[in-house]
């Protein structure tokens, strides 16, 4: 019996970002697949945001970290140097290299997490459009089964005027 895995070794598996992509899209044809697979492909791109949380308040942290390195660097070079302010050591942390870094690691971070969110919000966006389409390809369905009706009643209709016709011969509707 296969053990069940923890949130942290589901949410650490790898996600297919292009099958994903390629699975947004789902023909008229397809709907009854695309709705069966509609909520594995949503808890997927789920796991996908996730990660990019998780790498986004991975890159804040590193920043965090870089600036209090480089704060800590330059503070005890103004115990050794008088006239170094405080806005002095803001602007230095601000340029320094390691800090500088991590702050285009956190940008660029913040960018895929955000792209992440619109992802699955267009899984959701998935998830109404089938409904939408079932409700109609229902509703079509449901159309043409009364128009079948209906010509069934009519053509049956005629065929017992027919058939009164020819067993009253000669009396037309007089």
């Amino acid at each position: 019996m296969k053990s069940k895995s923890t949130l942290d070794e589901i949410l650490n598996e790898p996600v297919d970002v292009s099958a994903l992509i390629d699975k947004l899209d789902f023909s008229e044809e397809n709907i009854i697949a695309a709705n069966r697979e509609q909520a594995t492909l949503f808890l997927e791109a789920s796991r996908y945001r996730v990660k990019k949380m998780r790498g986004r308040i991975q890159a804040e942290s590193r920043l965090d970290a870089e600036k209090a390195k480089a704060s800590l660097f330059f503070r005890v070079k103004k115990a050794a140097k008088s006239g170094i302010t405080e806005g002095y050591i803001k602007d230095k942390v601000m340029m320094d290299k390691g800090v500088q870094e991590a702050r285009m690691k956190y940008d660029k971070s913040q960018v895929h997490e955000e792209w992440a969110k619109l992802f699955l919000e267009a899984y959701r966006q998935r998830g109404h459009a089938i409904k939408t389409l079932a409700e109609l390809l229902g509703a079509e369905a449901n159309a043409q089964a009364r128009l079948a009706r209906k010509e069934l009643e009519v053509a049956g209709f005629e065929n017992l005027k027919e058939q009164v016709r020819k067993k009253y011969p000669g009396r037309r509707g007089e």
